[in-house]
């Protein structure tokens, strides 16, 4: 149900990068990327990489005021430059459609920020990943109702926002 052993895990992410010079109107791109999310067991480290950048995320730098239920929320500042990471926590309580049970996937955001005297820029790498279950393992009959939540980061011309949501996916497991 936890990480427990080291693993790289199966993702797919996009990343967004935005410029806000200082006293201007903030330029934003976003593409789908090629994004790396370990587990490493002994250090209990997340160590995210990306498009020539990386980041190590140690126990040590989780922020618990900032974490939630839903998410443990880590964070790195070194000089002008912070990293933020959001995972997804496990849970194993009985759910509802409203109550997500995370034990083989997972979401959240990579956010690195680095400000200057000519403004600010970052990137937002959101991620979904998870342990891929084997072709043989998938239903092949019935249907299932899961719940999903959304979270990101919208740019605007002036700043970033955080973005969250929730919804449902329904599966017909016969009709693939």
């Amino acid at each position: 149900v936890a990480p427990l052993v080291t693993e790289d895990f199966a993702n797919t992410a996009a990343t967004g990068t935005a410029n806000y010079p200082a006293g201007g109107t903030g330029t934003s791109s976003v593409a789908l990327a090629t994004f790396t999310i370990r587990f490493d067991a002994p250090t209990g480290n997340y160590v995210v990489s990306t498009a020539g950048r990386s980041q190590t995320f140690r126990p040590a730098d989780l922020v618990a005021s900032l974490s939630t239920g839903e998410a443990n929320i880590y964070e790195r500042t070194t000089g002008s430059t912070t990293d933020s990471l959001s995972v997804s926590k496990n849970s194993v309580a009985s759910g509802t459609l409203a109550a997500p049970q995370y034990r083989y996937v997972g979401g959240g955001v990579w956010q690195r920020t680095v400000q200057s005297t000519s403004g600010i820029s970052g990137t937002a790498d959101a991620y979904a990943y998870g342990v891929t279950t084997p072709v043989a393992a998938v239903p092949r009959t019935g249907s299932a109702d899961y719940a999903v939540q959304l979270r990101g980061v919208v740019a605007y011309g002036d700043g970033l926002l955080a973005s969250r949501g929730s919804g449902t996916l329904s599966a017909n497991f016969a009709t693939g």
